[in-house]
């Protein structure tokens, strides 16, 4: 609840911060029309920032397990191809 909430906000103060920035007079009509935006969607927003978060985190981590086997040097066995575990 408390997550939802502060995703909500945060990305309404980011929307309105940048649309301060790029030139254009805030007021209360557009800070409320963007609030009720906000808050119709909050509830997707919060699961689809979550989820791609996993999904970025878990992408993450596959890519640096596949460089880093790819880095490895090549294995040279053993005369005789005998392969001991």
């Amino acid at each position: 609840m408390t997550f939802s909430i502060f995703t909500t906000r945060m990305a309404l103060f980011c929307t309105l911060l940048a649309y301060s920035l790029s030139g254009n007079i805030l007021a209360a009509e557009d800070v409320f029309v963007v609030s009720a935006l906000f808050g119709v969607v909050s509830q997707t927003l919060t699961g689809v920032f979550v989820r791609g978060f996993a999904e970025f985190a878990e992408g993450w981590v596959s890519t640096t397990r596949i460089q880093t086997f790819l880095l490895r040097d090549e294995y040279i066995g053993r005369p005789g191809g005998m392969i001991l575990f």
